[in-house]
């Protein structure tokens, strides 16, 4: 059943909420005042002392999205056993059981409160460990991230400042010639259970991300009838808000989902454009240890051959992805910064932005949609080249496919689910003899598995070979007279080092650091939470925070089986060797960011909490002086990086982990017995049914993804226009009933 939150259940939700971000005395307020009053990175003093004395749960509706989130995005499993926590935690008993101290938790007084959480923190049981980190991510990302529908009360302390008007977005676009392509759907005309018989359409696409808007294109330019179908809604540009409040509808689970065993987040997209409509600009070439090896060891010759350096190539141009003139944001400067203080190799990540500059309007903010046009992704490039072909491809969002229909080991159609123009659910039938799965990583499988193909798991490896990229970040921040870094504000991703990628077997295995552009809610959640003051005070230095991540290629894989709902859960147990690249990797984050000048540094090992360095020497200082410092300094760093080495990587909640790139899980193969699809990407077991996205990458890529599956939709979509030309309909392929 949804979650639909009791009275006493929302009292206890917010006495959490003002647990995290509680209302501070007068006399701490006072103390953090003083120190932070007259800074050039934080707000006024009237600004500072009401962040001071705001409680969390009086953000315009915090609660709300709290509840709804749940309501409309979490299993309902995990409704039903956070509704039961919050139950426990309304009663003296239930409340004593889980945090030792006796009465319901709303009636605590507000210091026996945040010891209650920080003994979720801390304690030995990972169930405990992973509520505490559950409220914390929900309650950061609704209190700090919220836009509440006009301007956040705690932004003018924070100093991150709203994403500009849209009528100012529109005077950009205006002024830079970009005009947004306005997508209409086919929803309109859907107000029953509809069917589209055979001859309607050639072929159904099911997704339009990097993988489904790209063969879409090769086919509507082919002449080919296609029809997109995309689960997520269609937002067009003047929709979006610019703020965290997107992740509800621009992100699969509205950025609920996470692996069940490590709890790992897991960011998808999920509406028209898939995740090149919520991703950073980062565009990595499929490197080419990579390709050999996928070559060598999985017998898939394409990729090492110069037809894939062609398919790369188009992709790139159609992207326009340029290193050329590319700006650095703050957090970016800070990794070039350490990297060459430490001698570590870092380049430009190129990138498909339009605009590259300093100044590019709403950079920092396009993981949560790009209102200014400036990014190519799928909508302002393949999926319009789709719907403006002399053959125009149709689409249709809110479309959720339930599984595929074949008949003897032929495709026929699919069956789905649609929001029409009443707004409610009808049945879609489509017959069609072409179809292109293309729902990503998670939900290409699960389509597949839901569908009970004769022969679609022959190999054994349907849903299994998830490759999830885990990643560990460490934070930085700067001393107070430093210049702010302001790290949600420029191009997100514009470098990469690949100083540990080779890893410590040389086998290519190992990380790579980046610098993403990162808004307030999000930041706030994956910093140490120490208490409330603590917390507070040190959101107020955000300006002057930096982050750096680690993004391991991993060798061990997981799995994505269904529920009993038919949904996608994903299981991944991080193996060793991914934890010693994580933790390599992460050693040279924490040197990086101590040598790029952080005065505090932290990672996502929650039991490290901040940690202090003594001071950098000023440039003025004298030899003897300076040599003192710095060898102080340098002592403090080793410290960190033992204590750093010490806490490892774990996969018992005590690690904060996540994923943005899901690979692996309908994985292409030389034999049947090795993989799901062919090279063409059509299935083993049925013909005219297609897999295009990075589900087929026989292995992780090691880099951002994004490319490489639009290089390999290039390829099978070219391919399927060839192996097409003579494809006619046969309607003795239909059955006599569905």
């Amino acid at each position: 059943m949804a979650v639909s939150l009791s009275v006493p259940q929302r009292r206890t939700v917010a006495s959490i909420v003002d647990t995290f971000f509680p209302p501070l005395s007068e006399s701490e307020t006072s103390a953090i005042v003083a120190e932070k009053a007259g800074s050039p990175t934080t707000g006024t003093e009237d600004d500072i002392r009401k962040f001071c004395q705001l409680p969390g749960s009086s953000i315009p509706g915090a609660i709300d999205a709290m509840e709804g989130a749940l309501r409309e995005h979490a299993p309902p499993d995990i409704q039903e056993q956070l509704g039961r926590v919050l139950s426990i935690l309304g009663t003296a008993t239930g409340t004593f059981a889980l945090t030792g101290y006796w009465g319901a938790f709303a009636d605590q007084p507000p210091e026996r409160r945040e010891k209650a959480l920080q003994g979720l923190a801390t304690s030995r049981f990972q169930t405990k460990v992973q509520l505490f980190r559950s409220l914390r991510s929900l309650a950061c990302l609704k209190v700090c991230g919220s836009d509440c529908n006009s301007i956040n009360p705690m932004w003018a302390a924070l100093g991150s400042g709203a994403p500009s008007s849209k009528d100012d977005a529109a005077r950009v676009t205006d002024a830079v010639g970009r005009h947004e392509h306005v997508f209409a759907t086919l929803n309109n005309s859907i107000g029953k259970d509809t069917t589209f018989e055979l001859g309607t359409f050639d072929a159904v696409v099911v997704g339009s991300g990097c993988g489904g808007s790209v063969v879409a294109a090769h086919l509507a330019g082919a002449g080919k009838k296609v029809l997109i179908l995309e689960k997520g809604p269609y937002v067009s540009r003047e929709e979006f808000r610019g703020t965290e409040d997107e992740f509800a509808r621009l992100y699969d689970r509205g950025g609920l989902t996470s692996t069940e065993d490590t709890h790992m987040a897991v960011l998808a997209g999920n509406s028209l454009g898939g995740g090149s409509t919520v991703n950073w600009a980062c565009c990595l070439r499929t490197q080419q240890h990579v390709r050999e090896e996928w070559a060598r060891e999985h017998g898939l010759q394409f990729f090492a051959s110069p037809a894939f350096d062609e398919a790369l190539d188009a992709v790139c141009t159609r992207l326009g992805v340029t290193k050329e003139g590319v700006a650095h944001n703050g957090s970016n400067q800070m990794l070039i910064k350490g990297c060459e203080a430490l001698g570590y190799e870092i380049d430009i990540a190129p990138q498909n932005m339009r605009d590259v500059s300093a100044g590019a309007p709403g950079a920092g903010r396009i993981a949560f949609g790009d209102r200014y046009g400036i990014k190519a992704n799928m909508p302002e490039t393949y999926l319009k080249d789709a719907v403006t072909a002399s053959t125009p491809a149709q689409i249709i969002d809110r479309c959720r496919v339930d599984r595929v229909i074949q008949k003897n080991q032929k495709v026929i159609g699919i069956i789905a689910d649609v929001v029409g123009k009443d707004g409610a659910k009808h049945k879609l039938t489509v017959h069609c003899n072409i179809v292109v799965v293309s729902c990503g990583s998670i939900h290409s499988p699960a389509l597949l598995m839901r569908s009970r193909l004769p022969g679609i798991d022959k190999s054994g490896w349907l849903g299994r070979n998830l490759r999830l990229h885990p990643v560990v970040h460490c934070a930085g921040l700067l001393p107070e007279d430093a210049p702010p870094v302001d790290i949600w504000e420029g191009a997100p991703m514009t470098t990469v080092s690949n100083a540990p990628t080779a890893g410590r077997h040389g086998d290519y295995y190992g990380s790579k650091l980046e610098s993403p552009s990162v808004l307030p809610g999000l930041m706030s959640s994956v910093l140490p939470w120490e208490g409330g003051a603590s917390f507070k005070s040190a959101l107020l230095d955000l300006r002057r925070a930096f982050t750096f991540i680690v993004l391991a290629r991993d060798k061990g894989f997981g799995e994505v089986r269904l529920d009993r709902w038919g949904e996608p859960r994903l299981y991944y147990p991080v193996s060793q060797h991914d934890k010693t690249s994580l933790l390599d990797g992460l050693e040279m984050a924490v040197r990086a960011a101590a040598a790029a000048g952080a005065s505090k540094i932290s990672t996502a090992q929650m039991l490290l909490g901040w940690r202090t360095l003594p001071e950098m020497p000023k440039e003025d200082a004298d030899e003897t002086l300076r040599a003192k410092m710095t060898s102080v300094r340098d002592e403090a760093v080793e410290v960190l990086v033992r204590d750093v080495k010490a806490l490892g990587v774990k996969t018992d909640s005590r690690s904060q982990m996540f994923s943005a790139h899901q690979m692996g899980t309908c994985r292409m193969s030389a034999t049947p017995d090795r993989g799901v699809v062919k090279s063409s990407g059509e299935t083993w077991a049925v013909k005219g049914l297609y897999v295009a996205d990075a589900s087929t990458f026989p292995t992780s890529s090691g880099t951002n993804p994004m490319v490489t599956t639009l290089a390999i939709a290039h390829t099978i979509g070219r391919q399927m226009v060839r192996d097409l030309g003579t494809c006619k309909t046969n309607a003795a392929q239909l059955p006599s009933r569905l």
